[in-house]
């Protein structure tokens, strides 16, 4: 019973649905809709973003909003990985960003508006209850240029200078945003 706990994690995709098709990517992944943003969560967590302003991501905000001025009903979500582990979660989340591509990367174009498919770091990481994770984000900057390791968020945000108490006051510094699960 406690494996299935554990297991409560999917992967999700935002589609738009003004821009209907057939979006393959690598064979893996197929849409009717345009796909433009790929999530992990558990529990109600891809709801969020359908609430005004629901994300940190602005762009991402704002073309929810386009989309549900245009159709009169929010974009569909369709859970494309379910019953994972948070790992397995996020590696799945990170390939398929990876693989369909956002319009921040340069050597990999594609519709998403996530910031980039290396730009998650997860730091102070627990799997003990009541413990907290910390994930940091940037648009720009990949895993090659910032090794984490799960070092602890004031190290890390000391080692970048990068102002802790302004991320855990929910605003950005240079690009970082601090999202606390």
């Amino acid at each position: 019973m406690e494996k299935d706990k554990k297991n409560v994690y999917y992967v999700y995709v935002i589609l738009d649905q003004t821009k209907e098709g057939k979006y393959m990517y690598d064979g893996r992944y197929c849409f009717g809709y345009e796909p433009f943003y790929v999530g992990k969560g558990k529990n109600g967590r891809y709801s969020i973003h359908l609430k005004s302003n629901g994300s940190h991501n602005k762009e991402l905000n704002q073309r929810i909003n386009e989309i549900k001025e245009i159709t009169k009903v929010d974009p569909p979500i369709v859970k494309i990985f379910y019953h994972l582990n948070e790992e397995d979660a996020l590696i799945e989340e990170r390939q398929a960003i990876k693989t369909i591509g956002t319009i921040y990367n340069k050597g990999n174009k594609g519709p998403l508006l996530n910031k980039s498919f290396s730009n998650v770091y997860t730091i102070d990481y627990f799997t003990q209850p009541n413990k907290t994770t910390y994930i940091l984000e940037h648009p720009y900057v990949s895993e090659k240029e910032v090794f984490t390791n799960k070092h602890h968020l004031t190290d890390f945000c000391k080692r970048l200078g990068i102002k802790q108490k302004s991320l855990l006051d929910g605003k950005e510094d240079n690009g970082w945003t601090l999202t606390i699960i």
